[in-house]
């Protein structure tokens, strides 16, 4: 009798623990990765063999068919095939062409009797944000002021309501001709002179920026090149920039350059350099403007030239792809993140372990978990790693502009640099999650999910809109609803001190605990 008690009371106990087990594997049909699943991924791509994976590079390719060689063990199906034969690792690779440009050979010359009487130099002298193609102008440069028209011609705010009026373009003829404008707006030195009470009695919110409505539909009009000077001993304007740390752009197009007027800008050793050669003394005529409120008409008789081109390289881009197919293949999940980092400079590897090893990682190590569960998700789970986001964005932004028709985005989930602890943060659990102002269900969701965790985070939850720092602007911009996941800046953050062994694990399994958590629960959601 004892026996069958004891067998009686032995199998209620393995049934109830069976039970247990089994309803807990509903509740969670799809394990979340383990330490050993993800972290010898972060060590691969983060090793001196990839060479920090810039886009375009050895490194970076290396990276590519280590991705698409991890999707292809995981049976996961290629975005888009390439070939109507079997399935290889090129089928996972979506690759495009876009272009580093740089400016070569920039620089402002003063002339006198037909010759070069000095040369100013990019990043020494002055700098620009204006990119290319070839350039060669020469003119007698005009003389405008402040390059302020600040009569409210156009009736537009904030300047609808101005009582005073000020035009430095009056009577000024500058098609095709160099014009010199001092920074800033009359007055803003100076709070005794007139100049500035009228201007911030008007519009105290006002400066002469490039930026500003007045002076972009003055030169639209009538294009000028424009050189700004700086007449602010205090303020250098980028004096002996190192030209090493002039960063190129990046673009899908050769030649990006489309202005009718290109930017100069000075500073301010070299502004008194340029008056001294031209005759004219800025800081004066600064002065002047800011007591009578109007410039003095000066002339200027030496010839100023402007050379310079754009070098355009074009670079290889691959966005790795691939997708476990839902019972809806006409709607999508996407989980992405970065693969590329910032490559080499000079001898120095920037390994990018937490900058994003740790978001790819997270990227194939669920589609690891996806793929063993063997359930069939409600849509398309697409595991997608992208190039170039360190240049722009450029990978995330091909494929959001060149995604397949017929598929339909409902979520895109975003991981970038999830394996590490901001300096503040001493306890090691904030997480930062970003979505929409409008998807009020996402962070809602995200918080019931994270009280469930053995280790609750301490949500930092904020709005995407407006803000594109990651691969997730890319689907914002057409208007798909997204998550973002990013565990804080470190001091190694960019630097060739951001390796796999100062990398928190822990903390990076509990981010795709909860990352993982918030897909499942979203897929409950649709199956009911």
């Amino acid at each position: 009798m004892r026996r069958l008690i004891v067998f009686s009371f032995t199998l209620s106990l393995c049934l109830f623990a069976f039970s247990s087990i089994y309803a807990q594997e509903r509740q969670s049909p799809v394990k979340s990765p383990e330490v050993h699943d993800f972290y010898p991924i972060v060590q691969f791509l983060a090793s001196a063999e990839l060479e920090g994976r810039e886009s375009g590079t050895r490194g970076g390719n290396i990276a590519a068919s280590y991705i698409a060689s991890m999707m292809d063990n995981l049976n996961l199906t290629p975005y888009r095939r390439n070939h109507s034969s079997g399935r290889e690792l090129q089928d996972y690779y979506q690759k495009f062409i876009f272009y580093k440009i740089w400016n070569e050979n920039v620089s402002i010359s003063v002339t006198g009797k037909g010759k070069k009487e000095h040369i100013f130099k990019i990043n020494e002298d002055f700098t620009t944000n204006d990119y290319f193609e070839k350039l060669n102008i020469t003119s007698v440069p005009i003389y405008g002021g402040h390059g302020i028209s600040f009569y409210n011609k156009y009736n537009i705010t904030p300047f609808k309501t101005l009582t005073c009026r000020y035009n430095d373009f009056a009577d000024l003829h500058l098609r095709g001709k160099i014009l010199l404008i001092i920074g800033g707006y009359p007055g803003h030195k100076d709070t005794s002179e007139i100049a500035y009470s009228r201007f911030h009695k008007e519009a105290p919110d006002y400066s002469a920026n490039l930026e500003s409505w007045q002076f972009d539909e003055y030169l639209n009009n009538y294009p000028a090149s424009l050189i700004i000077v700086n007449t602010d001993l205090h303020d250098n304007n980028g004096i002996k920039i190192d030209a090493t740390k002039i960063e190129p752009i990046y673009s899908f197009f050769e030649q990006p350059w489309a202005s009718i007027y290109y930017i100069f800008k000075f500073n301010s050793q070299s502004t008194k350099k340029l008056g001294d050669l031209l005759g004219i003394d800025f800081r004066k005529e600064e002065k002047y403007i800011a007591r009578h409120y109007k410039k003095r008409p000066v002339k200027l008789k030496k010839e100023i030239i402007i050379e310079a081109n754009t070098t355009a390289l074009d670079i290889e881009g691959i966005n790795v792809i691939g997708k476990l197919p839902g019972a809806d293949t006409t709607k999508s999940i996407i989980i992405g993140a970065h693969y590329d980092h910032l490559g080499m400079r000079g001898d120095s590897i920037f390994y990018g372990a937490d900058d994003n090893a740790s978001g790819v990682a997270g990227v194939l190590s669920m589609a690891e978990k996806w793929s063993e569960s063997g359930i069939k998700p409600h849509v398309n789970l697409v595991f997608a790693c992208w190039t170039a986001e360190e240049k722009g964005l450029i990978g995330s932004d091909y494929f959001a502009k060149n995604k397949l028709k017929t598929d339909s985005i409902l979520l895109y989930i975003n991981m970038d640099m999830i394996s590490r602890s901001a300096p503040d943060d001493t306890l090691q659990n904030i997480l930062s999650i970003g979505t929409r102002k409008s998807d009020t269900t996402l962070r809602q969701d995200s918080e019931e999910i994270n009280r469930k965790l053995v280790k609750p985070f301490n949500l930092d939850i904020w709005e995407v809109d407006g803000h594109s720092g990651s691969d997730y602007g890319s689907f914002t911009a057409i208007n798909v609803p997204v998550m973002t996941f990013f565990s804080g800046f470190h001091d190694d953050y960019h630097s060739p001190r951001d390796t796999y062994k100062k990398t928190d694990p822990d903390k990076m399994y509990n981010v795709l605990k909860l990352v993982n958590g918030i897909l499942l629960n979203y897929m409950d959601k649709m199956g009911k």
